[in-house]
């Protein structure tokens, strides 16, 4: 009597174990494990004054099992700090870099905030991207998002230190205080380094449309 009993304890965990499993795979927040030798992408917060807000979408990425996915990002960068995202990580590689010619698209939405929110600043980020190596090479390529006298909204009560996180979920974008849209064009070069291109293509509300 109690094997049957016993078999269908089992059952039901199993179960339960891969209903759990499939919400993750469905739409959970994605570890993002900062590898020695993977692709890594650097977001750096020049702005003395302010926050900096990232709101982001990665697209056209080739995972290693050669199949495609949309991964949505975001990062609360404080004044003079920076946010790591390993790109090997998130698409399988693990500890290699990407391959040599792989292209990625990032879609970038980002505002100034701070806890007084008032003014206006300068959105100065610089993004960089490299391989093999845990620390960016002494002379890596460094590429600048800017924008002028961008308004300051009020930072959240809940953000409290450099954060960043990457999901499978598409956020929804507050464009109340998103002053700059940026499109990163970003390819694997044969030294490790991702030769970013910056262009503005498109409209905000346009390009929005893609997240929904």
């Amino acid at each position: 009597m109690r094997t049957p009993i016993i078999i269908l304890i089992v059952a039901v965990v199993l179960i339960i174990i891969g209903a759990v499993a499939a919400i993750m795979m469905m739409g959970g927040t994605t570890s993002n494990t900062l590898t020695q030798n993977g692709t890594k992408l650097e977001f750096y917060n020049n702005n003395t004054q302010a926050w900096t807000h990232i709101e982001f979408v990665i697209l056209n990425d080739t995972t290693v099992n050669n199949t495609t996915q949309v991964y949505y990002g975001e990062a609360w960068l404080k004044p003079g700090e920076n946010k790591t995202f390993d790109i090997s990580s998130l698409l399988g590689y693990n500890n290699k870099s990407l391959p040599v010619g792989s292209f990625l698209r990032i879609d970038t939405w980002t505002g100034l905030f701070n806890p007084n929110n008032s003014g206006n600043g300068n959105l100065n980020l610089t993004v960089r991207g490299w391989s093999n190596g845990a620390a960016p090479p002494v002379i890596d390529p460094l590429y600048n998002l800017t924008s002028l006298n961008v308004p300051i909204g009020p930072l959240p009560s809940n953000v409290t230190g450099t954060v960043g996180y990457i999901s499978m979920n598409s956020p929804n974008v507050n464009t109340t205080y998103t002053n700059s849209f940026n499109e990163l064009l970003l390819t694997e070069d044969s030294n490790g380094d991702l030769i970013i291109t910056v262009t503005k293509p498109g409209g905000l509300s346009q390009t929005i449309a893609e997240l929904i």
